[in-house]
């Protein structure tokens, strides 16, 4: 039961980063242009440090990069 409760937190976590991520493309578009590289980079080691986080099993680390990898992404993406 108590697992569930984490992995719930974590989902809507995940879900409140889409958001976020989305909030503030919208608002620094000119930093997006300049650091996109850097956003790229940031994407690939959350990606990497979730999946050694899940093969670890540390779920606290994997939202962690999960987190940072969604609101990364938005910025990307926008």
């Amino acid at each position: 039961m108590y697992t569930l409760i984490q992995i719930g937190f974590g989902i809507i976590a995940l879900v409140i980063a889409f958001f976020l991520g989305k909030l503030v493309a919208s608002i620094a578009k000119d930093e997006l242009h300049v650091g996109h590289k850097w956003f790229e980079t940031i994407l690939l080691i959350s990606f990497l440090g979730a999946i050694a986080s899940a093969i670890f099993r540390n779920d606290a680390l994997m939202f962690t990069f999960l987190f940072i990898l969604v609101f990364t992404s938005r910025s990307v993406r926008y």
